[in-house]
């Protein structure tokens, strides 16, 4: 298996694409405001009022990526992960491979750092991209979990940086891997629960 990419690489191609599609949102919002002077129509107005709204949210990618809040929460795991496809849509050279998400099972909530969930389905996504460069094909990421655990699935043929394993840890889980086969796997909110309650009576036994 190719070594995978550590985040700061992956980070750094991001924000290079990022910072292309807000050059031309700003770009647009120019002309459109050149346009101004001898009157808009309805439409033009409306498109106007479009490219605003793509200015936003592009910009909004930037502060997630740059936001780093230590407290875990509770988090749906597919609104992150839907998230962090749309940030990786915006790299300068894999952009155009397509995913698609596939659910199995209880998705139940789990409690991370929203930032380090993030970036870490984000170089999930990164790896899985990464052996297609030519966009033949769709990659697919699939969710599976159970009452205790929740799973991120994808096929990559390559070993997972060790920040991928160190963002694994941080939100409570680990990294399997091997052959074609990369996993995330994260405890479930009932999972931390449980296990905070028998930390709690281990602790109370001991005093």
């Amino acid at each position: 298996m190719k070594p995978g990419r550590g985040w700061v690489a992956v980070q750094e191609e991001l924000l290079r694409g990022i910072v292309h599609s807000l050059n031309n949102r700003i770009t647009s919002m120019t002309a459109f405001v050149e346009m101004a002077d001898g009157g808009v129509s309805a439409a033009e107005q409306d498109m106007m009022r479009n490219e605003l709204k793509r200015t936003q949210k592009v910009g909004s990618f930037v502060g997630a990526l740059a936001t780093r809040a230590v407290e875990p929460e509770a988090l749906e795991i597919r609104p992150v992960l839907d998230l962090a496809l749309e940030i990786h849509r915006h790299h300068p050279h894999i952009h155009a491979l397509e995913c698609t998400i596939e659910e199995a099972g209880p998705l139940l909530p789990v409690r991370v750092p929203r930032w380090a969930l993030l970036r870490l389905l984000i170089l999930l996504i990164e790896y899985a991209k990464r052996e297609d460069d030519a966009g033949s094909r769709s990659v697919v990421v699939r969710l599976s979990g159970e009452e205790s655990v929740v799973r991120v699935h994808v096929s990559a043929l390559q070993v997972p940086h060790s920040d991928a394993a160190d963002l694994a840890t941080a939100c409570g889980g680990r990294i399997v891997s091997g052959g074609d086969d990369v996993t995330v796997e994260l405890p479930s909110l009932i999972e931390v629960r449980r296990r905070e309650k028998l930390a709690a009576g281990s602790g109370a036994t001991n005093r």
